[in-house]
């Protein structure tokens, strides 16, 4: 008995030291901290807002957030990371709208906008068409498209991964206006805004929380909005509605999760998350940061992924039609 014991002891003391843990009810989550993957890089508008909220969450949540910069393949690496974490809650993720996109454009994507569970929205920001200040295509609308349709295929725009939201922001622009550009992949938008800013490219379709201080500072120039209505922050600046195209495209962002979280952990982290995104030092963080703010609840947000899904299918299916 006495021997018996001994191996008992022995074999609980190795199972503890190479890494044996015991199953934490799903009633005391969380109990240690809570990764949130961002698909893209860091410095991007969705990185960004993952830091804002990760730095309110932890006050709801009792444990620290930690921001994960999962990369490659136009976001799908840290999409699919996203989908296939096991659903206990500690690993969640930065949602944005090329997640809606990618299983009809991108090799091998096996996710859809199901395979995640809508925790809560945040921000929706829409697409603008902004090129380098005193570049050849700085000019006036009608110069500018008469420019365009004189240099077909020539002009670089610099996107934030292929097939990305600025990338598809893109496609619809050139379906609409009849320009084309040269494609030019970055791994997120920061990266594409600032080869606008080094000369290498000469327009982007990036976000106006991502170009918004350099063109205060006269170095980018927003030719126009592709949104319903003229932007507060640019009043001056019109949409593509106002142009004569019927363009609006944006990008909606938000908290999601691996599907098949337990109910009582799927309670705690929708009620955290929209207790982050209601707070008024969140909000006051994202007024600072020149983050759209558009809060959505977890059905709400679901919705608005669904209603997305069918948009974005049928300009797919007018990219590839035309393509033929």
């Amino acid at each position: 008995m006495k021997k018996r014991t001994s191996v008992w002891f022995v074999s609980l003391a190795a199972l503890l030291v190479f890494g044996f843990s015991p199953s934490v009810p799903a009633a005391d989550y969380p109990v240690k901290p809570v990764q949130l993957i961002v698909p893209y890089s860091p410095g991007g508008s969705l990185d960004r807002t993952a830091r804002i909220i990760a730095k309110h969450a932890e006050k709801y949540l009792g444990q620290k957030v930690v921001v994960v910069n999962r990369t490659g393949a136009s976001g799908s690496v840290g999409f699919t990371a996203i989908a296939q974490a096991k659903p206990e809650g500690y690993v969640l993720g930065m949602g944005a709208t090329p997640l809606i996109q990618h299983h009809l454009l991108l090799e091998g994507v096996t996710y859809t906008y199901k395979s995640f569970t809508p925790v809560v929205m945040c921000s929706y920001d829409n697409n603008t068409f902004t090129v380098k200040a005193g570049s050849p295509i700085d000019k006036p609308w009608k110069e500018f498209l008469a420019y365009m349709k004189a240099h077909p295929n020539e002009i670089p725009i610099g996107l934030g991964g292929h097939w990305s939201s600025l990338d598809l922001a893109r496609a619809a622009f050139e379906l609409a206006t009849g320009t084309s550009f040269r494609r030019v992949q970055f791994k997120g938008g920061a990266k594409a805004v600032a080869s606008v800013l080094g000369g290498h490219t000469m327009a982007t379709t990036a976000y106006q929380d991502e170009i918004y201080d350099h063109v205060k500072l006269g170095k980018l120039r927003i030719l126009t909005f592709m949104s319903e209505k003229r932007m507060a922050n640019f009043p001056d600046v019109p949409t593509m509605k106002e142009l004569g195209y019927d363009v609006v495209m944006g990008v909606w962002r938000g908290v999601i999760a691996p599907n098949g979280l337990p109910d009582d952990v799927k309670k705690k982290v929708i009620e955290a998350f929209d207790k982050t995104i209601k707070d008024p030092a969140l909000k006051a963080d994202f007024e600072k940061g020149k983050v759209p703010y558009v809060y959505k609840n977890a059905e709400e947000f679901g919705k608005i992924r669904a209603q997305g899904h069918e948009k974005i299918t049928k300009i797919v299916q007018t990219i590839k039609a035309r393509s033929k």
